[in-house]
């Protein structure tokens, strides 16, 4: 069976203007602390690149991506939006703590938290999962469905099929307890395609990255 290659992913972005300035801080303090680890500074993924995955669509095919949005813009998704937020109680969240997605003392993925105090976000990322995976419009991962946002990955540095391995157990040690964001809003559920586009200044230098969202949903 060929093994899929994805094209877009589900997500809910978690960048806007106060969280940049936030993240551009405290993350910041992060980078310091890996570059004295020789964490290769290119495997940090841009701020405004970070965002919560529910997961990854293999869509070459135009008809299935144009099925995806309007799954996206369907009943189900709206109704799920008016059951679970208000307009009262926006959706929010903290961006806490660091952890990796295998041992810490050999990982290619670091990664922060997202909390939210109202304990709605979970179930929401997951009822909206539900939906795309009923619909075959997102790739099963048989495994429940982990909140986090990627903050390193070596498979950018990497050559070949196998990422570098780094030993960030005292990383995690040293920010356990770090508060990257807080009242960070989450305010749209995405449609994005794979592969960052580069943000360049007037000069022509590389000042950030984005995904591409070629649809999405406001919560409000």
């Amino acid at each position: 069976m060929t093994r899929p290659s994805p094209t877009h992913f589900l997500c809910l972005p978690l960048i806007n203007s106060l969280s940049r300035t936030q993240l551009d801080v405290s993350l910041g303090r992060l980078r310091d602390a890996a570059a004295a680890l020789r964490v290769p500074g290119n495997a940090f993924r841009p701020i405004g690149t970070l965002h919560l995955t529910l997961g990854v669509m293999d869509h070459k095919e135009g008809s299935r991506l144009d099925e995806a949005i309007r799954l996206l813009n369907g009943p189900e998704i709206a109704q799920t939006i008016r059951d679970m937020i208000s307009r009262e109680s926006r959706l929010t969240c903290n961006l806490k703590s660091l952890s990796t997605m295998r041992s810490p003392s050999r990982t290619s993925v670091v990664y922060i938290h997202p909390e939210d105090p109202t304990s709605r976000l979970l179930s929401l990322c997951q009822r909206f999962q539900e939906i795309f995976i009923s619909s075959g419009l997102i790739i099963p991962e048989n495994r429940p469905l982990r909140l986090h946002a990627t903050v390193i990955n070596t498979r950018y540095v990497s050559k070949g099929d196998f990422p570098l391995k780094i030993d960030a157990t005292s990383m995690v040690r040293q920010f356990k307890e770090e508060i990257w964001a807080e009242n960070v809003a989450l305010e749209r559920l995405a449609i994005c395609k794979m592969g960052a586009d580069k943000m360049l200044d007037p000069t022509g230098a590389v000042i950030d990255e984005q995904y591409r969202e070629v649809a999405y949903v406001n919560f409000a």
